[in-house]
């Protein structure tokens, strides 16, 4: 509700003239200056037609805020969905039961994951430690253990097998140097492995290694 506070001026023989406005309460006092022979209800109906277009605008003001939150909250919804786009393509095939994205694998049921980083490190302790059977037993039991413990990313044999080949492939494929020493002393090293699942993991890796070797 506005209430009318004048300021007399003597000078202003036209249109009246705001000074301000100031809420008082429930009230909105909105001053004016205008000549004091002017006349009062001539005065408010020129005030009142002022607000009501004042009001107009304040409402196509809103309306045009409203509309930019709503372009705002869509342009948010869309940054999000390209976000979760860019993640889904940084998740590639990592054998066929299992993804691999940034540094992690997971299995596709998503109940697991192992660091690929650590993986491959085990991996090649293996090979660097060819020449010593107690160290290759446990890391060896180490790499199954956390295939089976953390998550549980392999809990068959057969996709412990699979992981482990697949580290060693993209290791050799890595760096040449690598590949050849698994395909130069490919039975020494099977042979050294001291368990099953690791032992069929390095000879399939090996086969395959091979076999593209042949095919090239």
């Amino acid at each position: 509700m506005f209430n009318f506070e004048p300021f007399y001026d003597c000078t202003i023989t036209t249109k009246p003239e705001f000074k301000g406005v100031e809420k008082r309460g429930d009230y909105w006092i909105v001053k004016v200056s205008y000549n004091e022979n002017y006349l009062k209800p001539e005065v408010e109906k020129r005030l009142n037609e002022t607000i009501d277009n004042i009001k107009l605008q304040l409402e196509a003001k809103a309306q045009e805020i409203k509309l930019i939150e709503q372009r705002y909250d869509e342009i948010l919804e869309v940054s999000r969905n390209q976000s979760e786009a860019l993640k889904d393509l940084s998740k590639k095939p990592f054998g066929n039961s299992f993804i691999i994205s940034g540094s992690q694998i997971k299995n596709l049921a998503g109940s697991g994951n192992i660091d690929y980083h650590e993986a491959s490190e085990q991996i090649r302790n293996l090979v660097t430690h060819k020449n010593n059977p107690d160290k290759i037993a446990n890391i060896a039991q180490n790499i199954l253990d956390k295939l089976q413990t953390e998550g549980i990313v392999a809990p068959t044999v057969k996709q412990q097998i699979e992981l482990i080949q697949q580290v060693i492939l993209t290791e050799a494929n890595k760096e040449i140097s690598f590949k050849e020493l698994l395909l130069k002393q490919r039975e020494h090293l099977i042979n050294l492995m001291p368990e099953a699942t690791m032992k069929q993991a390095m000879k399939n890796a090996i086969t395959k290694l091979s076999a593209s070797e042949s095919s090239d």
